[in-house]
């Protein structure tokens, strides 16, 4: 797949850079603006996570996407807003495959590292694994 923006002159490639870091900040500082200034503070990982929170948090990640799109569709005018940003499947499958798996068991494997890591140091504290209520949440999620 070879990207549009090869073409373009370096200045309209600086020039979407600096649109896009732009976009992409202002947008996710308005996301998070209610929280800031509401004094919002976590004071634990274990806390629950309230409903304003969980809007602003998705709007701040949906900031750079927007921001992405903007740029490949208006500044660098490239029109292939897919192809530019790699959102088509690969081909042959079994490397689009490759990569969901990949994308799965590398978060989960540093994730899994971390709290070993964590446990060992004493950091973290592990409880033990409660099987019993992984059938309901299961059932929840389906």
């Amino acid at each position: 797949m070879t990207l549009s923006t090869r073409h373009l002159p370096l200045v309209n490639r600086r020039r979407g850079l600096f649109i896009f870091l732009g976009v992409a900040y202002i947008g996710m500082w308005a996301a998070m603006s209610p929280l800031l200034a509401s004094g919002y503070q976590r004071g634990d990982a274990r806390e629950e996570t309230g409903a304003l929170e969980q809007v602003c948090i998705a709007a701040a990640m949906l900031a750079p996407a927007l921001a992405a799109i903007l740029v490949v569709r208006w500044v660098e005018r490239s029109g292939r807003v897919r192809d530019t940003l790699a959102l088509r499947w690969t081909k042959p499958w079994g490397r689009a495959a490759r990569a969901c798996l990949m994308a799965f068991v590398v978060p989960a494997g540093l994730t899994t590292a971390a709290l070993v890591i964590g446990t060992f140091v004493g950091r973290y504290p592990f409880g033990g694994v409660h099987w019993n209520g992984l059938g309901s949440w299961a059932a929840q999620r389906c």
